[in-house]
C-alpha cells in the first residue's frame, strides 16, 4: 500500500483510539497523576526522509484535532510541533546506530535498535508530556507535581505505544 494512504490511515486510527478509547479510561485514584497519550507515536514513527516544514505542519494539525474534540485551546498542537521541531536531532542518534537508516519508511520498534527506539520514544514523549502539562498548569508552583505526572504518563504511554507496535505493526521480512 502506498505510503501516504498507510499514513493518512494511522493518522485517522491514532486519533480516533486516543479520543474515544484512551481519553475514557477509568484509572480510579490514579486518573489525576496517569494520562496515556498514543497519538504521538504518529510523530514519533512518521518517515525521516520527509520534508521537515511539512512534517512540522502535519503535526501541528495532528495537535489541533486533539485540542478541537478536548478543549485544550492549543496545548496538543503547540506539543506536536515541539517534538516535531526537536525530532531530528534525535533521529540522528538513531542513524549513527542503525546500519540501513535510509531505508527506513516508518521508524518502529522493528526497524531500529529497539533499545534506542524505546530511549528516543522515552525522551520525546517525556518531553512533550512536560511541555503539556506545564502549559496546562501554566504555572512553576506545582513544579513538582508536573515533573510526578510527566514521569508516570511517560511509562504508561511509551508502554502503550510500543506495545501497540508489537500488536498492530508487521514485522518487516529480512
Amino acid at each position: 500500500m502506498n505510503i501516504i494512504v498507510i499514513n493518512i490511515v494511522r493518522f485517522v486510527l491514532l486519533i480516533l483510539a486516543q479520543l474515544f478509547v484512551i481519553n475514557n479510561m477509568d484509572l480510579g485514584a490514579g486518573n489525576y497523576l496517569i494520562s496515556p497519550i498514543i497519538y504521538i507515536s504518529f510523530i514519533l514513527t512518521f518517515p525521516v526522509k520527509f520534508n521537515r516544514y511539512a512534517f512540522m505542519f502535519i503535526s501541528f494539525m495532528l495537535g489541533l484535532v486533539i485540542d478541537l474534540f478536548s478543549d485544550t485551546y492549543g496545548v496538543h498542537a503547540s506539543a506536536c510541533v515541539l517534538i516535531a521541531y526537536l525530532r531530528p536531532s534525535f533521529t540522528k542518534q538513531l542513524e549513527e546506530q542503525a546500519s540501513s537508516f535510509t531505508e527506513v519508511y516508518n521508524l518502529s520498534i522493528y526497524s531500529v535498535d529497539r533499545l534506542g527506539y524505546i530511549r528516543y520514544a522515552s525522551v520525546l514523549t517525556a518531553l512533550f508530556l512536560f511541555w503539556l502539562f506545564l502549559l496546562e498548569e501554566f504555572s512553576f508552583r506545582y513544579l513538582h507535581i508536573i515533573i510526578l505526572k510527566t514521569v508516570i504518563s511517560t511509562i504508561v504511554s511509551v508502554l502503550f505505544m510500543i506495545i501497540g507496535q508489537f500488536l498492530f505493526l508487521s514485522k518487516p521480512k529480512n
